[in-house]
């Protein structure tokens, strides 16, 4: 067994804190004409009142004071899209679903999202521009073959919502993002086609649905890789 070395450095720096800690208390005594007979009676009678009435609340003076640790910032994450996607609602199936394997998602110094080193856009259709609306279904068969982001992607960025680009909040005109992951489409008991969302809401990000039927405008953009 390695024999560890003394830390003379450490050692002293603890004896200097012994020293003043005892010139603090006994010229604090010696000012109130408090004796040594203290110490037997701080361990004995006086034990309980000691520690409630003094270590305690100097511990929680002390804790107070203190700046609490900066918590530490996730930049990456690896996520599996072939695990099957979270359905939207009960009774819901999976009309449609790109799968694939492992990606490294990424947020850069440049505060954008990053899909295997892919920067992440908010795409819009022309039809969904200066007042347009495009119909759900319509705005799919356009997305078609495009590299749309699955939910997965979005699942797992909720659970470190630090990965969010700040820009994926609001748009240049201040209105909320509506921002869809088309990678996975689902069906109700009624037929009815959906995709889900995230947006940033009431001072945090949430997740929906919607479903194909409505209208898709300016602020629901299509989370794509830049090609």
């Amino acid at each position: 067994m390695k024999k560890q070395k003394t830390d003379w450095k450490s050692l002293g720096y603890l004896l200097s804190v012994v020293i003043n800690l005892f010139a603090l208390v006994r010229d604090t005594f010696v000012k109130m004409g408090v004796g040594i007979e203290l110490l037997p009676w701080v361990v004995g009678e006086g034990r309980e009142g000691f520690v409630k009435e003094f270590l305690q609340p100097l511990g929680q003076k002390f804790l107070a004071s203190q700046k609490p640790a900066k918590p530490r910032v996730r930049k990456s994450i690896i996520v599996d899209l072939s695990t099957p996607p979270k359905l939207p609602f009960d009774g819901a199936t999976i009309e449609a679903n790109a799968g694939g394997g492992k990606v490294k998602i990424e947020k850069r110094k440049d505060g954008e999202l990053y899909v295997d080193g892919k920067k992440v856009i908010l795409h819009l259709s022309e039809r969904q521009q200066n007042g347009k609306v495009i119909q759900g279904h319509e705005l799919r068969e356009e997305l078609t073959g495009k590299p749309v982001l699955h939910p997965n992607i979005m699942d797992a960025l909720m659970e470190y919502p630090e990965l969010f680009p700040e820009s994926w909040k609001k748009d240049e005109n201040g209105n909320i993002r509506y921002i869809f992951f088309w990678g996975a489409i689902f069906r109700d008991a009624d037929g009815d086609l959906y995709v889900r969302y995230v947006y940033f809401g009431d001072g945090r990000w949430r997740v929906h649905d919607d479903w194909l039927n409505g209208g898709w405008r300016s602020s629901y953009p299509s989370a794509l890789l830049a090609s």
